[in-house]
């Protein structure tokens, strides 16, 4: 994962329009919204934070941009309650500014490499006869076809693009599930540091013999992953016995590694 221990590549339309979010140290931030589809069809709307020093013009609903940066948190209180949320730290763009430069040209090619590394490793996972090297290592894999469609879009750059590399540690116990449908599932938070001794915790789930095997470490274990951020709505019941509809981020996980405690 090179010398970040927290990286995200995103391409997509704007999905909502520029807005004020806060001024530091002299500099303004505005916040959007960037709409990528999955696979299956499914939009996922995230939020991005971006300085005025990256941008030229308004952006338009609509339009694709490119951009790298990072998953950051923060405690938002709201009320009496403390909310996590969740946003994309912009650094680099193109696509808003008139620049043709590829942010991550280097992450692509290294990328393209670490997977076609992973598609061997669980292609031969999938033959039931694992390998001495498979037998002592505790990297897990995800399997052959999600990695076939990851080196698809690492080698050709299209509209819908959502890659997150993330280094962290285990900061509380995994929840382990089952669905109704027999799919195995696990919950897990992700601190990953930052300069200057801050952290971000960042929700991430499992699925599969992923969610089996990250079920069982340890708080504290050291996990890199990679992944999709994605969003999630759900309806909350208020106090009031009213309904109201939240969204969820959490990342999705398709490949990890891991060191034990």
């Amino acid at each position: 994962m090179g010398n970040e221990s927290n990286k995200i590549l995103l391409t997509g339309s704007v999905a909502k329009e520029l807005t004020y979010s806060h001024r530091i140290f002299g500099e303004n931030f505005y916040n959007f919204k960037i709409s990528i589809m999955r696979k299956s069809g499914v939009f996922d709307e995230l939020p991005v934070t971006i300085s005025e020093r990256l941008l030229q013009k308004q952006p338009e609903i609509g339009e694709i941009c490119s951009l790298s940066g990072q998953i950051r948190t923060y405690n938002e209180c709201v009320g009496d309650k403390n909310h996590l949320k969740i946003v994309v730290f912009c650094r680099e763009i193109i696509g808003l500014q008139g620049n043709d430069k590829n942010p991550w040209e280097k992450d692509i090619e290294q990328a393209g490499k670490n997977c076609e590394y992973m598609i061997d490793g669980a292609a031969e996972l999938k033959s039931n006869k694992p390998s001495e090297n498979e037998k002592n290592s505790s990297r897990r894999r995800g399997d052959a076809d999600e990695f076939m469609g990851s080196k698809t879009q690492f080698n050709n750059i299209d509209t819908d693009r959502n890659e997150a590399f993330l280094e962290g540690y285990l900061c509380r116990k995994p929840y382990y599930r089952v669905s109704p449908l027999g799919r195995e599932i696990c919950d897990i938070m992700l601190a990953v540091n930052r300069i200057h001794g801050k952290s971000d915790y960042i929700p991430c789930i499992a699925w599969g013999r992923n969610a089996k095997f990250v079920s069982t470490l340890k708080v504290g274990s050291k996990i890199d992953v990679r992944g999709r951020l994605q969003s999630r709505s759900y309806k909350k019941i208020m106090s009031d016995g009213s309904c109201e509809l939240k969204v969820a981020y959490e990342l999705s996980i398709m490949s990890m590694e891991c060191e034990t405690v």
